[in-house]
Order: C-alpha cells, then sequence, then structure tokens
C-alpha cells in the first residue's frame, strides 16, 4: 500500500501533473499495489486506524460476494449459474439453453456439462465438485 498525503498536484515539483498521474496509474495498475490518497495528517491517521482494525478484526459483519439479485425468473436462473468459477453470461446462458432450468444445470453430470459450449472437462469437473463438497462450517 502507498498512502499519500496532502495535495501532490499544486506543489512546487519538477515532475508534471501528468507524470504524477502516469506514475500511479503504473503503480496501481501494472505493479497491483493500492494507492490511497488522504488530504492531511488527520485523515492520515484516521485511515491507518481504520486499516488497522479492518486487517485485524475485518469489517464486523458479511460481505455479499455479488450485488442484488435479479427480479425476473430467468435472470435470477442465470444469475446463480453465472456464480460458478470460470462460468460467464455467455456460458452461462449455454447451459441454462441445454438443461433449461438450474436444477438440471445441477444434476448434469461431467460428461453432459462438456458437451455445452464453453465447458471443457476442467470446468465441468470443478462445478461438480463444488456440487458435492459437503460444507462444514
Amino acid at each position: 500500500i502507498i498512502l499519500i498525503e496532502g495535495d501532490i498536484f499544486h506543489t512546487h515539483s519538477e515532475i508534471s501533473p501528468s507524470a504524477l498521474i502516469g506514475a500511479i496509474s503504473y503503480i496501481s495498475v501494472i505493479e497491483g499495489i493500492s494507492v490511497i490518497h488522504t488530504y492531511d495528517t488527520q485523515q492520515t491517521a484516521q485511515m491507518l486506524e481504520t486499516m488497522a482494525r479492518h486487517s485485524q478484526q475485518g469489517l464486523g459483519y458479511e460481505v455479499a460476494l455479488r450485488s442484488q439479485k435479479p427480479k425476473d425468473f430467468s435472470t435470477l436462473s442465470q444469475f446463480i449459474v453465472e456464480g460458478f468459477p470460470s462460468i460467464g453470461p455467455k456460458t452461462a446462458q449455454n447451459l441454462l439453453k441445454k438443461f433449461k432450468s438450474v436444477a438440471r444445470v445441477f444434476s448434469a453430470t461431467e460428461k453432459e456439462l462438456c458437451e455445452v459450449p464453453g465447458i471443457g472437462k476442467k470446468t465441468a469437473s470443478r462445478i461438480h465438485e463444488i456440487l458435492h463438497f459437503r460444507y462444514d462450517r
């Protein structure tokens, strides 16, 4: 994590604002490092305290893995099937077109799943493994 405090764009520096933006973008997007900007020392202290608390205790409540569920059954069915790893919108639609319902997708054998465009042996095996995993928490 890189924490930047204060206004870095309006200081007496020989580095241009576009170079700063480029550097921050590179660090964040290419290097995968979080860049956080705070206004002053008070906000920096608050940010560090909050980050430490979240790191040690979590948020204190469950976070939904996905956004609000759709209202109509067709979209809801696709939403459910897309919840599997490696299943995007097109593959979910292909599965539902072939099997006609979420229940039939979930009941399909690995061999039947492999017959669907976009589903290979590895993905079919993973879906089957997830569907038959015994939850123990």
